[in-house]
């Protein structure tokens, strides 16, 4: 599922990456055509300046050379040349003309060169009537004429107004020649910006793409790795569960028929495997518990559960069990996995020995010999069920000076009170004891891991810590505290080895309290 899932994502990111790199090539064509159009335009209004400057330039030299002329004429007379000041003003005429025809994108220049033109034509006329008296054969009165124009100035005029729109157009040459080159630059940096991004989409693409290979290739290998793992464990699984020395079962949450049942479980209630697994789990309960099979299965939850029931066996017998449940996946089922431990013998010697005096008369606890019966009988099923036992062994500090300073009423009450919370506090098929004075002990069987027996001994410390602490609320005017040592069970001990190890334990547990005091 997570390969296909890779796959898909693969394609998808390839996909994208190939649109995205179009988009980016279409957007980055846009923008070079864009700013090429730009950078032409700005272009060709350069062109078209130089050209109207070109103009006004001719426009001088014609006018300079009509006002060469006419002096000529005037200082030599009638025998001077007459067609130079007919061409030069033909000339200038033509100039000005292509001047203000390619100015008419500028209104200020174009205003500016028909005014020009009104000079220049006043000019042309005030030279005319000027020539015309020197073609009358009175070239004083043509001279007295020019110096007259000159005093006027109508040719400085002119030369005022020519000068002011070479000075306008050159001032625009230079503004739009900066237009295009920042035209051509920014098309530059478009190109250079437009190549990056498509260089970055091509490279986010082979990234995104190659990520989502690597993981598909890692998926699958772990896939691979987990299928092999899974084949091995349900190998070591099928192999533990047919070998476990007790009865063990998987049923059904949903319809309480048994899935599987192992060897000892056929052996110990002596249905065939076939026979258990056409049966339900109400089936082997009793007719005071049948019925209410089903709301223990939902009470229960997906929690683990630890209970005690009666089943009966093919023959008809009724045995007491202690069940351990957790809840698996059997296939595709929702299922349980119960460990069963048969308690009947042990409940008949519990029954036999109440019988007997065996309980502690001050604290309600087993005495001595209860306990060694109970002990030893739990200790012969421990070598059987190959599990794993602890004993604690408890002592009660301070408990002489509890009774010199309160009195033995009190030391009494002190000692039932500690008795109860440690029978509160472990699980109900332990076994606790007063073996005489301050000395308590719990046998706890069938723990789940070695070591757990000082997880026991914590949890019975922080329950004596809280009810000192309530009863500090009530105005107790001392403190509850014991010791501990605690041995777990060796292959080969007896129980006299195993409480001559614990009592060790305690001693050192003692010699580190007073030390650490």
């Amino acid at each position: 599922m997570a390969s296909l899932s890779s796959a898909r994502t693969i394609r998808r990111a390839g996909v994208a990456g190939v649109l995205v790199a179009v988009l980016a090539v279409l957007a980055a064509a846009r923008l070079l055509y864009t700013g090429q159009r730009e950078a032409s335009d700005a272009a060709q209004w350069v062109d078209h300046t130089h050209r109207v400057i070109e103009h006004l330039d001719d426009l001088e030299l014609a006018v300079a050379r009509s006002e060469t002329a006419l002096r000529d004429r005037v200082l030599v007379g009638p025998t001077a040349p007459a067609q130079a000041y007919p061409v030069a003003r033909a000339r200038a005429e033509s100039s000005l003309a292509a001047a203000f025809d390619s100015t008419r994108d500028n209104p200020t220049q174009h205003r500016r060169l028909r005014a020009l033109g009104v000079a220049l034509r006043a000019r042309f006329s005030e030279a005319a009537a000027t020539m015309a008296l020197i073609d009358a054969s009175t070239p004083a009165l043509a001279a007295a004429r020019l110096a007259g124009d000159r005093t006027t100035g109508s040719a400085e005029r002119v030369h005022r107004l020519l000068t002011a729109a070479r000075d306008d157009e050159r001032s625009l040459l230079a503004t739009r020649a900066a237009r295009a080159g920042a035209a051509a630059h920014r098309v530059r940096l478009e190109s250079a910006w437009a190549l990056l991004v498509g260089l970055g989409v091509v490279l986010a693409s082979f990234w995104a793409v190659r990520r989502e290979t690597m993981l598909l290739a890692a998926a699958w290998r772990n896939a691979r790795a987990a299928e092999a793992s899974a084949r091995d464990s349900e190998e070591r699984y099928r192999l533990l569960f047919a070998s476990s020395p007790r009865p063990t079962w998987v049923y059904d949450t949903e319809t309480l028929r048994f899935l599987a049942v192992n060897p000892a479980a056929v052996a110990h209630y002596g249905f065939s495997e076939s026979e258990f697994l056409a049966m339900t789990l109400a089936d082997i309960r009793t007719d005071a518990e049948r019925e209410e099979v089903r709301t223990w299965v939902a009470a229960a939850g997906d929690a683990p559960t630890t209970s005690q029931r009666r089943h009966t066996t093919k023959d008809g017998r009724e045995i007491d069990v202690q069940l351990a449940s957790h809840p698996l996946t059997f296939g595709e089922r929702r299922a349980r996995l119960v460990v069963v431990e048969d308690v009947t013998d042990r409940r008949r010697l519990e029954a036999k020995l109440q019988d007997l005096a065996v309980r502690d008369p001050l604290t309600g606890l087993l005495n001595r010999r209860g306990f060694e019966q109970l002990a030893a009988h739990e200790i012969a099923c421990a070598r059987r069920a190959r599990r794993t036992d602890a004993l604690l062994y408890l002592d009660l500090d301070g408990f002489k000076g509890i009774n010199d300073t309160f009195g033995h009423a009190e030391g009494d009450d002190a000692l039932r009170t500690v008795a109860s919370v440690i029978a509160d506090t472990v699980r109900d098929h332990d076994i606790v004891a007063r073996l005489g004075g301050d000395e308590l002990v719990v046998y706890a069987a069938g723990l789940h891991r070695s070591g757990e027996g000082h997880a026991v001994a914590a949890r019975l410390q922080a329950a004596l810590d809280a009810h000192n602490r309530a009863a500090a609320a009530t105005g107790r005017a001392y403190t509850l505290a014991f010791s501990v040592g605690v041995a777990e069970l060796a292959p080969g001990d007896t129980l006299d080895a195993l409480l001559a190890r614990a009592d060790t334990a305690l001693y050192e547990a003692k010699q580190s309290r007073y030390a650490a005091a």
